[in-house]
C-alpha cells in the first residue's frame, strides 16, 4: 500500500451543487478511478437545466435516487468531464463554501465509525512562552492540517494523567496574529493563553485552520470588505446610515451572504482525546467550544479568557459576540484600554 493510501482512507469527492448544498460521497481509494464515472452520471444525467441554476429538486432526493451505496462495484458510465475541470470545482468548493462541504463529510465518517482527523508528526518546538512539543494533524473534513501544542516532552507525559488540563482552543487569525491588524484580539488572546499555561506548568493549546469563523479565506475578505472601506487614502470602520453604528464582524458576514460562526469544534474533541486528555479547564467564553469538547466524551470546566480592547473596532466585536453569539463576556471587559491589551 502507497504512503497516500494509508493517510488518506478515504477519496471524498463533492458531486453536485444545488441551491449552495452539497452530495458528498466516500469513496475508497482501491476505486479511486470511479470518482469521475460518478461525478457525470450524476451530474449529466440527473441535473436538469433548471437544477444547474440553483432551483429544483434538492440534492437529498438525488442522493435518495441515484447514489449507490458505500462500497458499491456497480459501474457507471463514464460520459467524459474533463478532470481538471473536476478538480477545479473540488477546490473551489473547499475554498469558497466549506462549511457546505465540510458537515457532509463529517457526519460520513462518523458513521462509518472513522476518525475526523490524523496525527501527521511531532517536533520540540521551543517559544517565548516555554518549550513545547509541537504536533500537526490532518483533518479529514476539510483538507487542512490543525495543531497542537502541548507544553513540555510529551514523550517523558509532560501531561501527566490527562485530567483537568488546561487549554485553549484557537482558531487561526491570519489577518491578526502575523500581520497584526487591529481589528480582533485573537493574537492576543493566544499569547495569553500560552503564558497562563506555562504558568500553570501543563496544558494545550489546540490551534484550529479555521479562518473567518469557519467560513474561509473568501469568507474573511467577505468580512473585512464589509466592516472597512478606504476614504482619503485611509481605512475607516463603515457605519450604519441610519443609527451611525459600525459595523461588526456579525453583521458584515450576514450581509455578505455568509453565516457569521460555522466552525466545527468537534475535531478539537478527537485530537485531545488521541493525546490521552481525559478533562480539561478550557480557556474560552465560548459554548460552541464546550460543546465541541464534550462530544467526545471529555469533561470540561470553562475558564473565562479576556483581554480588554484597546479600540472601538474591538469593543464593537466583543459587544457583538456577547449579544449575537452568547459569549460571556462581562461588561468591564468591553471598557476601551489603549495600550493595555497584550501582543
Amino acid at each position: 500500500m502507497t504512503m497516500t493510501k494509508t493517510r488518506l482512507k478515504f477519496h471524498l469527492i463533492t458531486l453536485v451543487n444545488l441551491q449552495a448544498k452539497f452530495i458528498i460521497i466516500p469513496t475508497p481509494l482501491c476505486q479511486a478511478n470511479r470518482v469521475l464515472d460518478i461525478y457525470t452520471y450524476l451530474h449529466q444525467e440527473h441535473m436538469t437545466a433548471e437544477q444547474r441554476s440553483g432551483h429544483g429538486q434538492q440534492p437529498e432526493k438525488i442522493a435518495e435516487q441515484k447514489i449507490v451505496e458505500h462500497g458499491s462495484r456497480e459501474p457507471l458510465p463514464l460520459l467524459g468531464i474533463s478532470p481538471v475541470n473536476f478538480f477545479r470545482d473540488l477546490r473551489q468548493a473547499g475554498w469558497r463554501l466549506p462549511w457546505v462541504s465540510e458537515p457532509g463529510i463529517k457526519d460520513m465518517l462518523k458513521k462509518e465509525g472513522q476518525p475526523l482527523a490524523e496525527k501527521l508528526g511531532e517536533a520540540p518546538l521551543p517559544t517565548e512562552f516555554g518549550d513545547w512539543t509541537y504536533m500537526a494533524f490532518g483533518d479529514y473534513t476539510s483538507g487542512s492540517h490543525h495543531e497542537l501544542l502541548v507544553l513540555g516532552n510529551f514523550q517523558e507525559d509532560s501531561l501527566g494523567d490527562g485530567e483537568d488540563v488546561l487549554v485553549r482552543m484557537h482558531s487561526s487569525c491570519r489577518t491578526n496574529e502575523t500581520y497584526h491588524a487591529v481589528n480582533c484580539e485573537c493574537r492576543a488572546e493566544l499569547h495569553q493563553a500560552m503564558s497562563l499555561i506555562q504558568e500553570e506548568g501543563r496544558g494545550v493549546i489546540v490551534y484550529l485552520e479555521q479562518e473567518g469563523r469557519g467560513t474561509g479565506i473568501t469568507g474573511k475578505l467577505a468580512q473585512l470588505n464589509g466592516m472597512f472601506g478606504w476614504i482619503d487614502g485611509r481605512i475607516d470602520q463603515k457605519r450604519d446610515p441610519e443609527t451611525g453604528e459600525r459595523i461588526d464582524t456579525d453583521r458584515a458576514y450576514k450581509e455578505a451572504g455568509y453565516p457569521s460562526e460555522c466552525r466545527d469544534f468537534d475535531v478539537a474533541g478527537e485530537m485531545l482525546q488521541s493525546i490521552g486528555v481525559t478533562s480539561v479547564r478550557l480557556l474560552t467564553n465560548n459554548p460552541r467550544k464546550i460543546a465541541g469538547i464534550e462530544s467526545v466524551g471529555i469533561t470540561v470546566t470553562p475558564v473565562s479568557i479576556h483581554i480588554s480592547p484597546d479600540n472601538e473596532i474591538i469593543a464593537s466585536d466583543l459587544r457583538s459576540k456577547r449579544d449575537n453569539l452568547g459569549h460571556s463576556i462581562p461588561e468591564e471587559h468591553l471598557i476601551i484600554q489603549p495600550g493595555k491589551a497584550k501582543n
